[in-house]
């Protein structure tokens, strides 16, 4: 998912800047900044602390 955000970012910045257009920088600056958080989150977080951040209740079901 934050691949998906970094990536919307990266196309928006490029037709930002094919249309020259200085307004399409605040999505461009959203959605890599949602991209960064979820990557940071993905790579340092562990299962339990994600599913908690989701709110995932089967992480703590019987298995």
């Amino acid at each position: 998912m934050g691949f998906l955000f970094i990536t919307l970012g990266v196309v928006g910045l490029y037709f930002s800047i094919l249309a020259n257009q200085i307004a399409g920088m605040f999505p461009v600056i959203l959605f890599s900044v949602i991209g960064l958080i979820c990557l940071v989150v993905a790579f340092l977080g562990s299962d339990k602390a994600v599913s908690k951040l989701w709110r995932n209740r089967n992480e703590d079901a019987p298995k």
